[in-house]
Parts: C-alpha cells; sequence; structure tokens
C-alpha cells in the first residue's frame, strides 16, 4: 500500500485492486467506532493517517506524491 490511502476490500473497490491490496472492511469498522467511543472529530483509518501526516506538513508535497 505505501502512504497512498488505503482501499478497502469491497466488491466497490474491484476494479481498481480493492479486493488485492484493500484492508478489510472490520478495520474500517473497528477504527470508526473506536473513534466515535472517543469523541474523535477526525479518524484515520490504516494508512490514512500517513496521508493526513503528509498533508499536514506540505499540502502540495502531498498531493504531488499521491497525484505524479
Amino acid at each position: 500500500m505505501g502512504t497512498d490511502a488505503p482501499l478497502v476490500n469491497t466488491a466497490f473497490s474491484k476494479d481498481i485492486g480493492g479486493q488485492e491490496r484493500g484492508m478489510q472492511p472490520s478495520e474500517v469498522a473497528e477504527a470508526l467506532i473506536k473513534g466515535l467511543e472517543s469523541e474523535e472529530y477526525e479518524i484515520h483509518a490504516g494508512a490514512t493517517e500517513n496521508v493526513y501526516k503528509d498533508y499536514l506538513s506540505s499540502p502540495l508535497q502531498a498531493f504531488s506524491k499521491r497525484n505524479p
């Protein structure tokens, strides 16, 4: 997956590689529930935490990194 935002392994993402490279839907659900229980305003499941940190340090570089 690298530093890209994660795909979720669902039929919806099948054509873009989600079933091979995607994180499990249960992982996303667990992160969401944990975040809601902790009253978090932002929930970053899987590698989205890395994407978010990249964006905070340099939005332009984060965009360029993911859209060469």
